[in-house]
């Protein structure tokens, strides 16, 4: 999964891409964590849970299509994002790719939007008082719901693994499924950041 040069391109591996991306979910904690604390209980669970996936979405469309060609994350960890031909790619085009590539989670976060979440926070907190307390008050439905979250939890973790982690270790560009569906390819190196710069996979300076 490390990196390979392919003629002058230097194609990114898996650890500096997933070291990119805890980075970028750090990031995003702060103003997610700030909505879920303050607003949830005034909006409700669901609104929280689009939102948080709404600023993802934004997040990386919007720093993937700037001049950096990457996230703040993959910035430091030196990545960007190319198209197949090495130039930038559009607003829309990261969008999709991003839809694409959090496919496997969506079963996942509708659960995280159902009311069968709040059963597992009902199961956690009586789990908290003493045993025969707890057992008085857990019931059929907080089982159902922990099952429905491992199962949900798997697909997203499965999927993960199948479609993006494996397909990097086996291609030669490091190309997950996304990558292939929408031609983009991600670059070790930053892109350059001055205006008028050259553009194109030639152009992204190797560090």
């Amino acid at each position: 999964m490390a990196e390979e040069v392919v003629g002058r391109v230097v194609y990114a591996g898996f650890w500096r891409r997933c070291f990119s991306a805890v980075i970028d979910s750090l990031i995003l904690l702060i103003p997610i964590s700030v909505v879920n604390i303050f607003a949830w209980k005034d909006v409700g669970l669901p609104v929280v849970v689009g939102f948080a996936q709404l600023v993802w979405l934004s997040y990386y469309a919007f720093f993937e299509s700037s001049k950096w060609q990457a996230t703040p994350g993959r910035r430091l960890m030196s990545v960007c994002l190319v198209s197949e031909k090495g130039e930038p790619v559009s607003l829309a085009l990261c969008a999709l790719r991003y839809v694409i590539w959090i496919l496997p989670c969506v079963p996942y976060i509708l659960f995280l939007m159902s009311p069968q979440y709040i059963k597992i926070v009902e199961a956690v907190v009586y789990m908290k008082l003493p045993s025969p307390e707890a057992r008085r008050f857990l019931n059929q439905s907080h089982l159902d719901a922990v099952l429905q979250m491992r199962t949900t939890g798997l697909i997203g973790a499965g999927g993960m693994l199948l479609l993006t982690c494996l397909p990097m270790a086996f291609t030669k560009q490091k190309t997950a499924l996304h990558d292939m569906l929408v031609k983009t390819r991600m670059l070790k190196g930053k892109a350059p950041a001055e205006k008028g710069a050259e553009r194109g996979a030639h152009a992204v300076t190797s560090s």
